[in-house]
């Protein structure tokens, strides 16, 4: 056993996996292969579980609880990427997109984060601008493949 009870094992793992994400980050900062990612989503355990996890990426994530704060942070501050979902009370994700993308053109990448499974949902995203359509509930991983296209 080694320290506070806990074996060996459980601690040699614990410091590599933290200095792995040390490296991780020191890597992507130097690289500057970051992104700043504009969250949307009005579901706030979501959103800010989504940010955390990205951030342990190496990303730098904002997060917006509504349509109309999303679009204001989008066009005030720049912004490499950002993953709306499409049912926000008062101005819907599709309303978010039609401006970010008027805004920052091909340039942004938009993520459709939806819990809509339907094909005319995922058809009308694409159609507002999308680049990708990621359904609910969905891995971090999924989710940053989808960044770095």
């Amino acid at each position: 056993m080694a320290a506070a009870g806990y074996p060996a094992r459980f601690l040699h793992t614990c410091r590599k996996e933290a200095a792995s994400a040390h490296w991780f980050r020191r890597y992507y900062r130097k690289r500057r292969s970051f992104m700043r990612v504009l969250i949307v989503d009005d579901e706030a355990f979501a959103a800010d579980t989504l940010a955390m996890l990205l951030r342990g990426r190496g990303h730098e994530v904002i997060v917006a609880h509504d349509g109309a704060t999303g679009i204001a942070i989008g066009v005030a501050g720049a912004i490499d990427a950002a993953v709306v979902d499409l049912g926000l009370g008062g101005v819907d994700g599709y309303a978010v997109a039609k401006e970010l993308r008027a805004h920052y053109g091909s340039h942004l990448t938009l993520i459709a984060y939806t819990g809509f499974s339907r094909v005319e949902v995922q058809l009308r995203a694409k159609e507002h601008g999308f680049n990708r359509v990621i359904l609910k509930p969905a891995t971090v991983g999924s989710i940053v493949a989808a960044l770095a296209e």
